[in-house]
């Protein structure tokens, strides 16, 4: 070969293949931008999905049993209200009752910052005192002992700790976490429309022949068995989980009755809800309760325990062996995938994304491993 010889020109298929990678990356980074901007569109689709495929079961009992569309919608509709209804009262009404004993828990804040700062000091006169023993004349005065802990202004102590925690009760716990549940149903007016829609079309089976049709092309693998499979994963994952949340929180609701907390229901109803967050929803729906029980028991170590052992007893019980052996490998996600997805798409819609992450990373699962283009993404994504 001279030295004016030029390489060879890469093929038709390598430049295809480059242009159609530069593209994807290109779409996507459209698609993420598309999902903030129109964030208030497309989030409320995606929730009255989300509920459709909770309400299909009763949609094929009622076709079943010969009862219309439009009345089965009706119903499913009705439930749906009454459920997230009756969910909002028991925020609403633990929210009124907290405020009414907060009197009572106000003084015992005091009381518990009164203990904490004269720990501080007893700590800090006690370093002193060994220091001052062990100190040797010829140190001089530059070796004078200094607190092991810098002394406290104990009014301002009390004040903020009272502040904090309350926040974390109310602000940072069980009040903003029904704040963010209804934000993601800020357009509830939207989400009921959608829903509406979607039965309708889902009950009559229109818009499955529209999916098909439209992504099916002659010569191909039907459509048709990648629906069947996302509506099987989909449908399997959230009957499931919403009949473990149950479970969980009807566990964590009696546990917490018994030991004799309050607001047991509520936080029962607060585990039901954050148990659709894969990994951390159970953590932080255990946070709440123990930030009651340190003020309702006064401080008293041995109750705080006992609830916290409660919570994390079941927790771990369902989440490391009623969940897994219901669910099992159904979903044929590792457990990598469902992180990041649950990170990514809470940053994108906050907790209705955490919620979402899981059904959203089936669908792709599902359709990139059926792709050709893409089949390395499915791959990466299973659990095989």
């Amino acid at each position: 070969m001279t030295n004016d010889q030029q390489p060879d020109a890469p093929s038709h298929t390598e430049v295809q293949r480059r242009t159609n990678a530069l593209l994807t990356v290109l779409v996507l980074m459209g698609a993420g931008v598309l999902l903030v901007v129109l964030r208030g569109v497309i989030l409320p689709l995606f929730v009255a999905l989300f509920l459709s495929y909770l309400g299909m079961p009763v949609m094929r009992l009622g076709r079943r049993a010969r009862i219309p569309v439009p009345l089965l919608v009706f119903l499913v509709i009705a439930l749906f209200v009454v459920s997230i209804g009756g969910i909002g009262l028991v925020f609403y009404a633990s929210g009124e009752q907290f405020e009414d004993q907060w009197p009572v828990y106000d003084d015992r804040l005091k009381a518990i910052g009164r203990d904490a700062v004269d720990f501080v000091h007893r700590l800090n006169e006690k370093f002193e005192g060994d220091d001052a023993t062990a100190r040797t004349p010829a140190a001089g005065p530059s070796n004078e002992s200094q607190p092991l802990i810098p002394d406290v202004d104990v009014e301002a102590a009390r004040a903020e700790t009272r502040r904090r925690l309350k926040g974390l009760i109310l602000s940072g716990g069980i009040v903003e976490f029904a704040g963010d549940l209804l934000g993601g149903l800020a357009n509830g007016l939207l989400v009921l429309v959608f829903l509406v829609f979607i039965l309708l079309d889902r009950g009559r089976g229109v818009m499955d022949r529209r999916i098909v049709l439209a992504f099916s092309r002659p010569g191909t693998e039907s459509a048709r068995p990648v629906l069947e499979e996302i509506h099987r994963d989909i449908e399997t994952y959230l009957v499931t989980k919403t009949l473990i949340s149950i479970l969980t929180g009807a566990l964590v609701a009696v546990s917490l009755a018994v030991v004799h907390m309050p607001f047991a229901v509520l936080f029962g109803l607060l585990a039901f809800t954050m148990n659709y967050i894969p990994n951390v929803g159970s953590i932080i729906a255990s946070i709440p309760p123990l930030l009651v029980a340190l003020v309702h028991f006064n401080g008293d170590a041995g109750q705080i325990i006992l609830v916290g052992g409660i919570l994390i007893a079941i927790q771990f019980t369902v989440g490391n062996f009623l969940d897994p052996l219901v669910t099992g490998k159904r979903l044929h996600l590792n457990p990598i995938t469902v992180l990041f997805w649950l990170v990514i798409w809470g940053w994108l819609w906050g907790i209705w994304g955490m919620v979402l992450a899981v059904p959203l990373a089936v669908v792709t699962r599902v359709i990139t491993e059926r792709t050709e283009s893409f089949r390395a993404v499915g791959t990466l994504m299973s659990d095989s």
